[in-house]
């Protein structure tokens, strides 16, 4: 259906903050936005709206879908400025695609949009990407966020409220899903809470923008600029805080040392510099010095940005992290759906200690909310938990590895319960190394109508 455009809609969803698939008629088939909490893509209510009505601002002749379904060309990386139903006001850089039949029936677009900045809070996403407003700045984390009973946790925590009158630069990694951002907030919080806090996820900027988002544009700079602020004068008096750096072109880099060590820029089409006061906190989930190594990082933008150096250690290494981190959850989510869980058994509890959490927090979080999901009681049990925890089968395993059974030795375990764990966990998987419900009826030789019946039987969602 998406032709040859498959592989460059895989690279761009990962990075999207968000996603609509509009029919023929301009009416939505599926849409979702980047939720904080559950660090991904999360279904919102457009679906069967009218992307007319969902974006007034829009019309027939300035909406990419429409543009595309006229073209059956993609659009790729065209800035928009949008006004939604609710009054928000948005600027994304969208990549739009043609949606065909075999017979080249065009039967709708999808568009995946990356969030430039935006004048309001959205009431769907429960943390924006941009800064916040004076009024929404209370919510970013704090030190006392920082849920830990671990040593290196602790003096990370201590090292935080030392740095309390510093604006120095500081470079943090870990592992993906580890809390590089709640750092990063703690340390924006406890030194410069009066000033806008600015993330931005440099693996979803497009090189050919790089200019215009961080030092911003002059009106008649080129075709369609007007005055507008970067990201860098957006973070004036505050904290630009550049996560996933390694991902960053390498060309790019020594247009931001720059301005970090001179504190001043000219924006595009600008003839004059304009002189800032800007926290720049660096985020990367691998060794910066190996990152230098590797050239994904340039040596001298290293120097300027380790100033200060936070290495956060992954859950696996802090054990006694996880029951706290878990009650943490286990009451924000009982909150958020209505639940009354108040603990687990003990045998649960046993198997999210010795799990290996190669996602680190995340992965906790996410599957606690799961669970919380599936609760039917006080306690949380095993039945609740997701396959993958029970089986001891992390999603760092190689898709090829022989597969873990339960435990024999559990009670209350018939032969058919086995069975049905294990054809579940064969799903599962197969599920997370394919690309549509199609290519995993054909891996594990089953129509379509078969494998659904076993994904309800089975209570799998995707």
């Amino acid at each position: 259906m998406l032709g040859s455009y498959s592989k460059y809609i895989d690279e761009l969803y990962d990075r999207a903050d968000s996603v609509l698939i509009i029919d023929s008629q301009g009416y939505v088939e599926y849409s979702a936005t980047y939720d904080y909490q559950q660090a991904g893509l999360s279904k919102d209510n457009y679906i069967g709206k009218h992307i007319l009505e969902i974006y007034p601002s829009l019309t027939e002749e300035t909406s990419t879908h429409y543009r595309v379904m006229r073209s059956n060309q993609p659009i790729i990386n065209e800035k928009q400025n949008l006004v939604d139903m609710y009054g928000n006001n948005y600027e994304f850089v969208n990549s739009s695609f043609p949606i065909s039949s075999g017979k080249n029936t065009l039967l709708g677009t999808i568009e995946i949009s990356i969030l430039i900045s935006q004048n309001q809070i959205p009431h769907r996403r429960e943390k924006e990407y941009f800064a916040p407003s004076a009024d929404n700045r209370k919510k970013l984390c704090t030190v006392e966020d920082i849920i830990t009973e671990n040593p290196v946790m602790m003096a990370i925590k201590q090292e935080i409220l030392k740095l309390s009158s510093s604006s120095s630069c500081v470079m943090i990694w870990g592992e993906t899903g580890t809390g590089k951002e709640l750092i990063a907030e703690s340390l924006h919080t406890s030194s410069r809470n009066k000033g806008a806090f600015i993330s931005v996820n440099c693996s979803a900027l497009p090189a050919s923008l790089f200019e215009s988002l961080f030092f911003g544009t002059k009106k008649g700079s080129f075709t369609g600029a007007e005055d507008k602020k970067g990201l860098i004068e957006m973070a004036d008096g505050g904290t630009l805080f550049l996560d996933e750096l390694n991902s960053m072109d390498i060309s790019l880099q020594p247009k931001l040392l720059k301005v970090i060590e001179q504190q001043k820029f000219r924006q595009v089409g600008g003839e004059k510099e304009i002189e800032v006061d800007v926290r720049f906190i660096a985020a990367m989930n691998m060794n910066p010095e190996k990152a230098v190594e590797k050239g994904l990082l340039r040596k001298d933008l290293f120097y300027r940005l380790d100033v200060i150096d936070i290495f956060i250690p992954p859950l696996r290494e802090r054990p006694e992290d996880i029951m706290p981190i878990i009650y943490h959850y286990i009451n924000y989510y009982n909150n958020l759906l209505g639940k009354k869980v108040t603990g687990l058994t003990g045998l649960a509890k046993n198997t999210l200690l010795q799990n290996e959490w190669p996602g680190n927090i995340r992965e906790l979080r996410n599957s606690i909310e799961y669970a919380i999901n599936m609760a039917a009681g006080e306690y949380l049990t095993l039945q609740e938990l997701p396959s993958r925890i029970i089986s001891g089968k992390g999603v760092s395993q190689d898709a090829g590895s022989s597969p873990v059974f339960p435990d024999s030795s559990l009670p209350s375990f018939s032969l058919q319960d086995h069975i049905n764990r294990y054809e579940r966990e064969i799903i599962l998987k197969t599920l997370q190394n394919s690309k549509n419900i199609t290519a995993v009826a054909k891996r594990l030789g089953l129509t379509r109508q078969a494998l659904q019946y076993k994904m309800q039987k089975h209570n799998i969602i995707v």
